[in-house]
């Protein structure tokens, strides 16, 4: 039963993120999308809305590259919410793309 759980995606821009996200939604979790392009996941965010009828969606800003940014989205998390019941990394990072050989 996810009804009314808090889930945090970390990496919900994306495609897989948006995918978990619209699932969790759709179980009528509460659930809040993070990375550092706000302005894409308040879009995102609007999408799953209306694609699930669930308007628990929530859009926040974090770099994982700087802890700072990530405890203070940690800290706004359980300030709004209380608590996180489920964590899901599916964020990637940009590397320098090298040849496999």
């Amino acid at each position: 039963m996810l009804e009314g759980k808090v889930v945090v995606i970390i990496g919900g821009g994306g495609d897989i993120g948006k995918a978990i996200a619209r699932a969790f939604a759709a179980r009528k979790a509460k659930v809040i999308i993070a990375s550092r392009d706000v302005e894409k996941l308040e879009s995102v965010a609007q999408q799953i809305r209306l694609e699930t009828g669930n308007q628990d969606i929530k859009a926040m800003e974090v770099d994982v590259r700087d802890e700072q940014s990530v405890i203070q989205l940690a800290n706004q998390v359980l300030s709004e919410f209380g608590t996180v019941d489920v964590l899901v990394n599916a964020h990637g990072t940009e590397t320098t793309r090298r040849p496999a050989l």
